[in-house]
C-alpha cells in the first residue's frame, strides 16, 4: 500500500511538470521495426517444439494481416494499431519450458534473420505500450516482458509479470541464480488499461519503469552473480503461466522499440 501511494504521488508530480502523458487508448498506428523481432506461437513445429514465425514472414504478417494463416491468426495477429497475442494452456512449448507462449523474441541482422544477443556492458533498452486481458477460465498469471539469458547462463535475468491483477517484478540472483524480489510490491495492473513499460539494462543496474515512473531497480548486489560475459536478449508478449485446463489470456502491444 505504501508503494502504491508513493507511485501515485510520483505520477502526479510528473504530470504537473509535463514529463508524462497518459493516453486513454492505444496509438492509432502500430509502431514496430519488424526486423528486430520474431514471434513464437503455441503451435507445434515439425520437431514437436513451439512454432516460430521469422522474417520475412513476420514482417509480411504485420504489413498484410489478411496473409496470416487462420491457425496462426488465432494466436497472433494485427488489429488496427495493435498486435494481439493470445495464448491458452495446453499449447506447444519451447525447449526446457513448461508453459506455452505467444511472444516476441529480439532479432538482428540486415533482414532480421539472426537471433540477437548483447552483454550488460553493451546495455540495452526496451520500451513498449501494452494492455493485458481479457482472461479466460480463471487465468491468474502471465509474463509480459523479460530479459532472458543466452550463454553461458540461460536463465531469465528479469521477469515482468501480471499476477492476479497486479504487477510483479522478479529477477534471479544468488550463487544458484534463484528467483529474487526486492519486495512484493503488487502494484495494480488493470485489465484493459494501456501502460507504457520501459526496461533499461547496463552493467550497473537493470530498471523497470511504468508510465515514466521507475518502480524497481536491480543493482550490482543482484547482477554480480551473473557471469560478466553473459549474453541476453529481450522478449515481450504473452508467456502464460497457467496449468488449469481452458485458461487463456490476451496481451496487446501498440508500440515497441529496442535500442543498444
Amino acid at each position: 500500500m505504501q508503494a502504491l501511494l508513493e507511485m501515485s504521488v510520483m505520477k502526479s508530480c510528473l504530470l504537473l511538470i509535463g514529463l508524462v502523458s497518459f493516453p486513454a487508448v492505444g496509438w492509432a498506428d502500430l509502431e514496430i521495426d519488424p526486423k528486430n523481432w520474431k514471434v513464437t506461437l503455441p503451435l507445434p513445429n515439425e520437431k514437436g517444439g513451439a512454432l516460430e514465425v521469422t522474417n520475412p514472414d513476420f514482417e509480411r504478417y504485420l504489413a498484410d494481416p489478411d496473409s496470416i494463416p487462420g491457425e496462426h491468426a488465432r494466436f497472433f495477429r494485427r488489429e488496427g494499431g495493435a498486435m494481439i497475442f493470445y495464448c491458452p494452456t495446453g499449447g506447444a512449448t519451447t525447449k526446457n519450458t513448461d508453459y506455452p507462449r505467444s511472444e516476441l523474441r529480439e532479432m538482428g541482422g540486415d533482414a532480421g534473420e539472426n537471433e540477437y544477443e548483447w552483454t550488460l556492458m553493451e546495455g540495452g533498452a526496451l520500451e513498449f505500450r501494452f494492455k493485458v486481458g481479457p482472461f479466460e477460465e480463471g487465468a491468474e498469471k502471465l509474463m509480459f516482458a523479460q530479459i532472458h539469458g543466452h550463454e553461458p547462463e540461460s536463465k531469465v535475468l528479469l521477469k515482468c509479470l501480471w499476477h492476479k491483477g497486479h504487477l510483479r517484478i522478479m529477477g534471479k540472483s544468488g550463487e544458484k541464480l534463484k528467483d529474487f524480489e526486492v519486495q512484493q510490491r503488487y502494484l495494480p495492473l488493470n485489465e484493459g488499461e494501456w501502460y507504457t513499460c520501459r526496461i533499461e539494462a547496463s552493467e550497473e543496474a537493470v530498471s523497470v519503469a511504468m508510465d515514466g515512473v521507475v518502480i524497481e531497480t536491480f543493482g550490482r548486489e543482484v547482477l554480480k552473480y551473473w557471469p560478466v560475459d553473459n549474453t541476453y536478449y529481450f522478449k515481450a508478449g504473452n508467456y502464460l503461466q497457467e496449468r488449469k485446463e481452458g485458461s487463456a489470456a490476451t496481451v496487446s502491444i501498440s508500440h515497441i522499440s529496442v535500442s543498444h
